[in-house]
């Protein structure tokens, strides 16, 4: 219930006195983390470049947090071609909120005509400072001018990558190959740290699946009746959900286990 009470000039006790000393340093010292740490946040949603100050595109970005870190992953192109400015190298960017963004890494290089990758995508470990990264990979990409690319889009690759220190990539595999203009791949680990990719392959096109079973082996399948595209894959609640492009529809399945 509200009343009228005359105003008084009270003076805080010695309590709070010493309890205003402690913080205002610390809400000091709050502003000054996010104004030098996350510089990109400090002011609303601020800009900040990831990418390299190349002459190429960067594209297909994806972001994923966790506990105190924080990733980012996107591809850049080998030229400048039409159709390939979007496609070549991988790169990683981590932040954390104790030392801030981490150096760019490549987790993927590209060469003239071989090894291209595109469509990366990334899920953290539930037990680690570490990411597992996925993306489409092409060989015998042309790169004459005047010619139109002819790229081999056979393999999707995964690495990987520790956050915990200098940000590596120790694991680099190949998670299945000789498919059919493999494209849009997508990851999630589950509770156990296995990873679980899906991607987009052939002109039909039909979905593929994988699990790592163990150091570079990989159990290799399909989504059984799923036709259509871009792939979307989580884990939560000892399951794996998966959503995707039907086309004129968006198909939902969980695993059974």
């Amino acid at each position: 219930m509200l009343s009228d009470v005359e105003p008084t000039d009270r003076v805080p006790s010695p309590g709070y006195r010493r309890l205003f000393r402690l913080l205002i340093p610390v809400g000091l010292a709050a502003l000054l983390f996010g104004l030098l740490v996350w510089p990109g946040l400090a002011n609303g949603f601020g800009k900040i470049r990831l990418s390299t100050l190349l002459s190429v595109v960067s594209a297909n970005p994806d972001i994923a947090a966790d506990g105190n870190y924080m990733a980012s992953v996107w591809s850049e192109g080998y030229n400048r071609h039409e159709e390939t400015k979007d496609w070549g190298r991988v790169y990683l960017k981590s932040a954390d909120v104790i030392s801030g963004w981490e150096a760019r890494l490549p987790v993927s290089t590209a060469f003239n005509n071989d090894v291209w990758g595109r469509e990366p995508r990334l899920a953290f470990d539930p037990s680690n400072p570490r990411v597992h990264v996925v993306w489409a990979q092409a060989t015998g990409c042309s790169t004459v001018v005047g010619e139109n690319p002819q790229c081999d889009w056979s393999k999707i690759q995964y690495a990987r990558c520790d956050l915990d220190g200098p940000d590596s990539c120790p694991v680099v595999e190949t998670v299945a190959s000789g498919l059919n203009d493999a494209s849009t791949p997508d990851v999630a680990v589950d509770s156990g740290g296995t990873a679980h990719v899906v991607w987009r392959t052939g002109s039909s096109p039909s979905l593929g699946y994988a699990k790592r079973v163990g150091t570079d082996s990989w159990s290799v399948g399909t989504v059984a009746g799923s036709v259509g595209r871009n792939p979307a894959l989580v884990y939560l609640a000892d399951r794996l959900h998966l959503v995707w492009d039907a086309g004129s529809t968006i198909q939902y399945r969980r695993d059974n286990s």
